[in-house]
């Protein structure tokens, strides 16, 4: 959620207070060229509702897009750089499994409250 944030350039949150819990999916993957297919799906944590698909390579290396929706989110913000900013942003996870980066090359859509 932290890398959502900061990706997005909203802000910080602040800890959580207890563990997150990740709703469970169905996923189909599709292989394809040595690698994994991820088709669109939904994913909700910590009140903030994840849209995901990608791929990732059978080396490791993951190439995802994602929309985060953190209208909901259960928890306070630290530094809220633009309190009346819709907070629905797409961002692109890439990388190793291990440390995925994610980097934003579009601004953050603004949505209606």
């Amino acid at each position: 959620l932290r890398g959502a944030v900061r990706a997005a350039s909203w802000g910080d949150l602040a800890p959580s207070r207890g563990p997150l819990t990740l709703h469970s999916v169905d996923l189909s993957l599709q292989v394809r060229n040595r690698s994994a297919v991820i088709p669109p799906v939904e994913l909700r944590l910590g009140g903030a509702v994840f849209e995901l698909a990608g791929s990732c390579g059978f080396d490791g290396t993951a190439d995802l897009e994602s929309t985060a929706d953190l209208q909901h989110i259960d928890r306070r913000w630290v530094e809220n750089r633009d309190p009346d900013t819709g907070r629905a942003a797409r961002f692109f996870l890439s990388g190793p499994l291990s440390a995925l980066r994610a980097t934003s090359d579009v601004q953050p859509q603004q949505t209606n409250p």
